[in-house]
């Protein structure tokens, strides 16, 4: 994978008042800016997006809706995935989800196809209780199949 521009991390870090994530096409972070940091802290590892939502036993705590956040997540690594570009990782990530995850096989067998576009999703801070939070996936020009994830939080769900 090429690396993340330069000017994208400027621009991630600059985001003071919304989170900011890098995802590659696999959907493992790539870069996160301090404010996207925060929801986050419950997890063991956060290194892939779908390896949190499945294998981590934080992900059906964290996504209140938990079964809409696994399917979604799925689909978009479906539709971000190249096994031209990254064989070895997406492989290797594969088997990881299929022997960590019994609900993982059946959500691939189903190749729902989505990217990542808009969601408004509810969340379990560690901390803070439940918050909404928007989503909005930008796909970077600069660095082909990489995404740009920039969330604001909406306030306390109720």
């Amino acid at each position: 994978m090429r690396p993340v521009p330069t000017e994208l991390l400027a621009l991630l870090d600059s985001r003071q008042e919304a989170g900011a994530i890098v995802l590659d096409p696999v959907l493992d972070v790539i870069a996160v800016n301090h404010r996207a940091r925060d929801p986050f802290r419950g997890f063991a590892d956060t290194a892939n997006l779908l390896e949190m939502a499945v294998l981590d036993p934080e992900g059906p705590r964290f996504f209140v809706e938990w079964e809409a956040a696994a399917e979604a997540t799925v689909a978009s690594l479906r539709a971000s995935a190249d096994f031209n570009r990254t064989p070895a990782r997406l492989t290797e990530l594969l088997e990881t989800l299929r022997s960590g995850s019994p609900a993982f096989p059946g959500l691939w067998a189903r190749h729902d196809v989505q990217p990542k576009t808009h969601e408004t999703k509810l969340l379990r801070h560690p901390e803070r209780g439940p918050l909404t939070v928007d989503f909005h996936a930008f796909n970077v020009a600069s660095a082909p199949g990489y995404q740009l994830l920039v969330y604001q939080e909406r306030g306390r769900a109720s």
